[in-house]
């Protein structure tokens, strides 16, 4: 089989879709794009690092990352958004290939151990202002509708007062006072941290986090090891819409924080131990 064909076939299931819907007597819109980044079963794919996929792709189109240790770091690129992985188009689809395999590093590049927990190995940033690990964020917050499954995100950590360090965060305009985010989905996801003095930041601040954000689910994921709280569903107080299920948060001063959350937000299925506090909420939402 060519490489063409294989990477057709990788993508198949999730295209077939797509393109059964659509109608062979009218005008269709292009097909989404299957972008393969690092090597899967021996086929390499066209893209090196996650970021320079995402730049590439269109509402639609399907990033399929391969197992490796990727030390993204589009904050270098425009220090003035400080994330290793900045996803700024809606609709995109983040998939890794091995959820334990697939790491989006915040430690240094020179660091041999995936997910270091040596402090030499710590990266604070361009301007030593923090790290996000994937962010999504658009201009005029329109980055609608964009899933990020199956991956481990590690060791993006806060300045030395506390901002930042968010591992995985759709972003629907922090501090704005309204929803500017609709559509977000995060499956099978890990997010921690390796390292804190246990006292003081630098720390990984919030794991899974949504803000200003509605029309969500979380399910099946695992955070862990934030100074603040393993997930975060909050500043959604018109609307989350959120569900949450067979999800854990462990290690982490809160499991899952809810501020200014208000509608529909759901929590079934999920596990918090051996945090400080389980759940907290000072919303008018009601967690079952």
């Amino acid at each position: 089989m060519t490489k063409r064909g294989t990477l057709a076939a990788l993508a198949g299931a999730i295209l077939t879709t797509a393109l059964l819907a659509a109608s062979p007597t009218t005008t269709r819109a292009a097909a989404p794009h299957v972008l393969l980044v690092g090597t899967y079963h021996g086929i390499a794919g066209g893209y090196t690092s996650i970021q320079a996929a995402v730049n590439a792709a269109k509402p639609g189109d399907w990033i399929l990352v391969g197992p490796g240790d990727y030390h993204e770091r589009q904050d270098y690129s425009v220090p003035s958004w400080p994330s290793g992985v900045w996803i700024s188009t809606p609709g995109i689809h983040l998939r890794g290939m091995d959820r334990n395999g697939v790491i989006v590093d915040g430690t240094k590049p020179t660091a041999t151990t995936p997910c270091s927990g040596n402090a030499a190995d710590q990266d604070l940033g361009p301007n030593a202002q923090g790290r996000n690990g994937i962010e999504v964020w658009g201009p005029g917050f329109t980055a609608n509708n964009v899933s990020i499954e199956n991956l481990t995100v590690c060791n993006f950590l806060t300045d030395a007062t506390g901002a930042n360090g968010n591992q995985i965060w759709w972003n629907g305009g922090d501090g704005k006072g309204k929803i500017g985010l609709s559509g977000y989905f995060g499956n099978y996801l890990t997010a921690t941290s390796t390292y804190s003095n246990g006292v003081n930041f630098p720390a990984g601040s919030y794991g899974i986090f949504s803000s200003d954000s509605t029309h969500g689910s979380w399910v099946n994921d695992y955070a862990s090891n934030m100074a603040d709280s393993s997930f975060y569903i909050g500043a959604c107080q018109q609307k989350c819409d959120v569900v949450m299920n067979h999800d854990h948060g462990q290690f982490s001063a809160l499991c899952l924080s809810s501020t200014n959350a208000g509608g529909y937000l759901l929590v079934e299925n999920t596990e918090c131990d051996l945090n400080k506090t389980g759940l907290v909420s000072n919303s008018p939402a009601r967690c079952g």
